[in-house]
């Protein structure tokens, strides 16, 4: 069986309505996941104001947004045995300080990798500049001329590439998975499980 018929068996199947609840009708995709105690989701560690999620939840939250249609929105569902100390509006609310927290992690590592590319950007002038002018000076063109040459040229090449890597194709990816935390979940909900 060719790649092409398996990509075309594998689409049609569509797996993820084995695992997710999708409505097309509506272009909404509900997540429905089940805990002990809000404890469960929080990372235990962290002593703060606002309890932090748990990386293993925040990780969960991530792989939803990839396995639910893109231009679907989706519905978050947690439910738990006993809420313990919290109310369902405090759960939403410590939600949404979290997502508000990872959204700006997500930009401060946009900075940062941003700079990284301009800097790289900057080694890369600075190597190419080098390699004319050091190459132009050279009197006599022999076997180490040319592996300088090669070398310089490798280098510049691999920083500029590098330096492109990082704003062009990793920062789309970034900037979109920041529009899906944003836009994406539009009903959370946390409550105590129904014991019918």
């Amino acid at each position: 069986m060719k790649l092409r018929e398996k990509k075309k068996i594998i689409k049609k199947f569509e797996v993820e309505r084995e695992f997710f609840d999708i409505d097309d009708e509506n272009k909404r995709t509900n997540f429905n996941l089940e805990f002990s105690s809000p404890e469960d989701i929080f990372d235990p560690n962290l002593k703060s104001g606002v309890p932090a999620l748990s990386d293993d939840f925040v990780e969960w939250l991530k792989e939803a947004l990839e396995y639910s249609p893109k231009k679907y929105k989706i519905d978050l569902n947690v439910t738990f045995d006993d809420l313990g100390e919290y109310t369902e509006e405090e759960l939403k609310f410590i939600f949404q300080k979290n997502m508000m927290l990872e959204y700006k992690k997500m930009k401060r590592n946009e900075f940062s990798k941003n700079r990284l590319a301009y800097s790289l950007i900057g080694v890369g002038i600075v190597l190419l500049i080098s390699t004319f002018t050091i190459l132009s000076m050279w009197k006599n063109i022999g076997l180490i001329y040319e592996i300088f040459s090669y070398i310089l040229d490798i280098a510049t090449t691999v920083v500029f590439w590098e330096a492109l890597t990082i704003l062009l194709v990793e920062g789309r990816e970034r900037k979109f998975y920041l529009k899906q935390i944003i836009t994406r979940f539009d009903k959370v909900v946390f409550k105590k499980k129904d014991n019918d």
